[in-house]
């Protein structure tokens, strides 16, 4: 089997040979081999791959060169004629079929990126742009392809970009945290605040947070960027609480990869102490999905984060598949409605109901209800009737600035300097 040393010394050479402009640069990638890698071993998983390479060869001519890559990736350069979806389409579904290793029966996820190269370009781009399109493909879910389009090039620059100002901004302090306010529904007396994050840069110019939040989730960055924040947040309580501005407590969200952070609870505790603030005025936000992912290690780490006096919230609650039991099994203390529910309220009963019944449930566990997004008045009235103790959302504030918060708080008669 040709393996990645063909592509750095006689591929070049090979393709100057032959001359020919039409050809396909197509990057295979056989998704999660390092868990087939663990359960089977290297002998049974060496034999999968030869498996793969016999079909990739079986379905291309010849003239095409099949090529493994290393690890899971495989690259093929087609001379086919045939339509690139027709034979792309093929290499899923013969892929697709059960794979018989010894006495283990394996299913493979297959995605695939490809390059249609019709303008004599050197044979490294049309392989790194095939690699640009697999990335695409590797986004979306189950077996499937990608083609290679302009617009894929610009977006992979601004990513990379992107990444590479946001390990800046965070060592150089360029990002801002605002604050929004929390109202008790009963009293209308200020019950908090959730620190969100915000980027403007130079460069790039306003990058919202779904963006460079789901970056730094994939690159890795997201545990230097959840500690980034937890510092500032302790930095700007400790300012209040010097000035007298009553704040309440502040919320900040935790990712799942800093939820599964072994240390976190320890680095919690150091930045708490370094700036002399009181656990109780901290509440750490995880959302519904990553703490059903297991029960067991979300209930160990939440045990360690609560003994140490830090509040836990379940955010964006019923988005997730959790059931009732399994949230009942875990000690949190407050449970946040997600927006996407009190956007319908009063426009669809089924989703009014299963609001109240939510709310009837974390009290029964003893769980402060926050409802987030809220932007009507339509809406705060409802939420009051079923019960629900904290609304958030544009209804009474936008995300602020701390300085714009220590203004808002004041003219609100919410108390401060």
């Amino acid at each position: 089997m040709r393996n990645k040393n063909y592509i750095d010394y006689m591929l070049p050479e090979v393709m100057r040979h032959k001359g020919n402009c039409n050809y396909q640069a197509i990057n295979i990638d056989v998704e999660n081999f390092n868990i087939l890698n663990e359960n089977l071993g290297y002998d049974l998983c060496n034999k999968l791959l030869k498996e793969v390479a016999k079909i990739l060869s079986n379905i291309f001519n010849k003239k095409s060169i099949v090529v493994y890559c290393g690890f899971n990736r495989f690259l093929i350069i087609s001379f086919k004629e045939k339509h690139v979806n027709d034979y792309a389409r093929k290499i899923l579904n013969d892929l697709k079929n059960k794979f018989i290793i010894g006495s283990r029966t394996i299913n493979l996820t297959i995605s695939m990126g490809i390059y249609v190269n019709t303008k004599c370009e050197n044979i490294f781009t049309a392989i790194q742009n095939a690699y640009i399109a697999l990335n695409y493909a590797k986004k979306q879910e189950g077996d499937c392809f990608s083609i290679f389009n302009t617009s894929m090039e610009s977006q992979i620059f601004k990513k990379e970009k992107m990444q590479k100002n946001l390990k800046e901004a965070i060592r150089n302090d360029l990002l801002d945290v605002y604050y929004q306010p929390k109202i008790n529904l009963d009293s209308e007396t200020l019950m908090g605040v959730e620190a969100l994050l915000r980027w403007n840069d130079d460069e790039l110019g306003t990058i919202l947070p779904i963006e460079f939040i789901n970056l730094a989730e994939e690159t890795g960055i997201i545990i230097d960027l959840g500690r980034y924040v937890l510092r500032k947040v302790c930095k700007q309580i400790k300012t209040w609480e010097e000035s007298g501005v009553e704040y309440r407590n502040v919320a900040v969200n935790l990712s799942a990869k800093q939820f599964k952070d072994v240390h976190l609870p320890e680095y919690i505790g150091q930045i708490l102490n370094e700036y002399g603030v009181s656990p109780d005025v901290l509440e750490l936000e995880i959302t519904e999905s990553a703490v059903i992912e297991n029960t067991d290690l979300s209930n160990n780490m939440i045990s360690k984060i609560i003994k140490k006096g830090i509040k836990i919230a379940i955010d964006d609650f019923g988005t997730g598949y959790s059931s009732y039991i399994q949230l009942s099994n875990l000690s949190l203390n407050t449970l946040k409605i997600n927006k996407s529910f009190i956007d319908f309220i009063n426009c669809d009963n089924k989703k009014n109901l299963i609001i109240k019944n939510i709310i009837e449930f974390a009290h029964i566990l003893d769980m402060k209800v926050v409802a987030e997004g809220v932007e009507q008045e339509q809406q705060m009235i409802t939420l009051k009737e079923y019960g629900c103790d904290i609304i958030q959302g544009f209804y009474y504030s936008k995300p602020l600035s701390a300085k714009n918060f220590e203004e808002y708080i004041i003219l609100k008669g919410y108390g401060g300097k």
